[in-house]
This record gives C-alpha cells, structure tokens and sequence, in this order.
C-alpha cells in the first residue's frame, strides 16, 4: 500500500508519532524474523516457568513477611535462570544438546519441546547478522537510514523512500515500522513496499 511504502501520510513524520520507520532489503526481513522468532521463543520459555510457580504452589503459597499476606509467586525465577544459563552454555558449546533437552523437560515438562532447537535458531541467527554485515547493500542501508534519522528536521519518508528504491534497485524491498507506546508492548511489522 502507499502508507506502508512511506507514500500515504503526507511526507513527513508526524512530530508527535513514536513511529521509527526502516528501509530493507530480504536480507533484513530475514534477520527480523528470525530475532521475532527467538523472542517468541524466549517468551514461551518465561511463560513455562509462570506456569511452573503455580503448578509447584498450587494454590497454597507462603506467607510473605509474617504479615499474614500470601505472597503468590508468579514467576519460577530460579527455573528461568537455570533455562538461561544452560541455554548460554549450549550457545558456547558447553552443554550438549541432549542435555539442554533433559534439563527443559526437567525444568518445564513436555511443553518446553519447542525450546529444543533454539540453537539452531540462534546460529542460523548469527550466520545472518554477519551475512547482513557483511554485504555492501546492507552496509549501505544502514548508513542511509543513520543519515535520514540524523536529520536536524526529523525523517522525511517520501526522500527517505525514494533514496532506498535507489540503494536497491529491482530488489524487493520491505518497509519495517517500529510503533512504541507507552502502556502497551512495542509492536514492529513488516510489509513489502512497492
């Protein structure tokens, strides 16, 4: 559409939006999604160790401080930090991956099997921030958009826009739109542009 290509609302951003807008390439679409991707990931293992406080309290929790108010844990922070640690240490490569598997089942159950390639995840991850690194097109998008954000006057999307479908020509192109807002989580999509 016109507004996703930065062609709709007017030119330029608005003053008050939180809306940061960057230009890619199919190389940049990849590396975003497979970062979504493990953050999902991530989130379902925090997810597992919630669900793990209320499975192991079931219901009957402490008393906090003597005070005679319960204090319901809603998080099984040593779980999550032992999720963490292990999964840095099958990173560095100093735990096997049967090992991460046991130590998930053993942590969260059975529904932690989506955590069992996450390295995986994370190397094809790697190899793509360094395939973005070291390609000249991409090295050249980034410079462009740390130019257009430097801009004493703010982005300017249509010059923006323009300066990128220059930068790649007939490749397909993507524009990724980072939205913030104050009471709610960050929200970033991604849509072809034209």
């Amino acid at each position: 559409t016109a507004n996703a290509a930065g062609g709709g609302g007017g030119g330029d951003d608005d003053a008050g939006s939180n809306s940061q807008v960057f230009y890619g390439n199919t190389s940049f679409f990849v590396l975003f999604r497979l970062f979504a991707l493990l953050y999902s990931r991530l989130a379902v293992a925090y997810r597992l160790a919630a669900s793990t406080a209320e499975r192991r309290w079931g219901g009957a929790y402490p008393l906090s401080d003597g005070t005679g108010a319960a204090a319901r844990p809603t998080l099984d922070a040593d779980a999550y930090r032992s999720f963490i640690t292990r999964l840095y240490g099958l990173a560095m490569g100093s735990v096997e991956q049967t090992s991460f598997e046991d130590e998930c089942r053993k942590l969260f159950g059975i529904e932690s099997y989506v955590l069992f390639t996450l390295d995986k995840l994370m190397f094809q991850l790697t190899r793509q921030i360094q395939s973005v690194l070291n390609d000249e097109i991409c090295s050249k998008l980034l410079a462009l958009y740390s130019y257009e954000t430097s801009r004493p006057t703010g982005v300017h999307e249509v010059i923006y826009h323009s300066n990128a479908a220059e930068l790649l020509g007939d490749d397909k192109r993507y524009v990724f739109r980072y939205e913030k807002s104050a009471s709610a989580a960050p929200a970033a999509t991604a849509a072809a542009a034209a």
